[in-house]
């Protein structure tokens, strides 16, 4: 049985729409985590879920990372734990520096909901495992943020989702180019 945990913190989302998912994956079992109170241990991957944590009133994710959420994760990552971050969540993951970089507004500053198709760059990840090559459909939903980062820089391995993409983040900003 695979142990996912879910980690819920003051505004997210999207935490019971994974939990559903992750029903139709057999052999996975979820728990939904106060970050407050987040213990990965026992646990093979996390999922940080989007939404709007804490309001985003400050920047996206920002105090977030002063969550016991953000030490534990960091923890768990540098134990070789899968982790996930959607939206909210993948800002939350740059802000706490699992990810490298920073989020810039996007140049358009308009929102947008749709679809997309994406190029799986590497398959090195529980997420990607044997999609190495392939287009995924998959939706964006989002307005003011895009990473930035310099590409020399080598991404962390485990906890780096980013790399995994040819269009940026797991929920991607911009289609992929054949």
């Amino acid at each position: 049985m695979t142990r996912v945990a879910i980690l819920r913190f003051p505004g997210t989302w999207s935490e019971r729409d994974f939990e559903h998912a992750f029903t139709l994956v057999p052999g996975v079992e979820t728990e939904i985590l106060w970050h407050a109170d987040a213990d990965l241990k026992g646990f093979d991957a996390a999922i940080v879920p989007g939404g709007f944590a804490y309001g985003d009133y400050l920047r996206a994710g920002a105090i977030a990372k002063i969550s016991p959420a953000a030490k534990e994760l960091r923890r768990f990552a540098a134990e070789g734990g899968a982790i996930l971050g959607s939206c909210n969540g993948f800002q939350i993951l740059c802000e706490i520096g699992l990810l490298p970089g920073a989020l810039v507004r996007n140049d358009h500053l308009e929102f947008r909901c749709d679809w997309v198709r994406m190029r799986v760059e590497s398959d090195r990840t529980p997420w990607t495992r044997g999609l190495k090559g392939e287009f995924l459909r998959m939706p964006i939903a989002q307005r003011i943020w895009k990473p930035l980062h310099e590409p020399r820089i080598a991404p962390p391995s485990a906890a780096n989702l980013r790399s995994s993409f040819a269009a940026g983040e797991i929920f991607a900003i911009a289609p992929a180019r054949r």
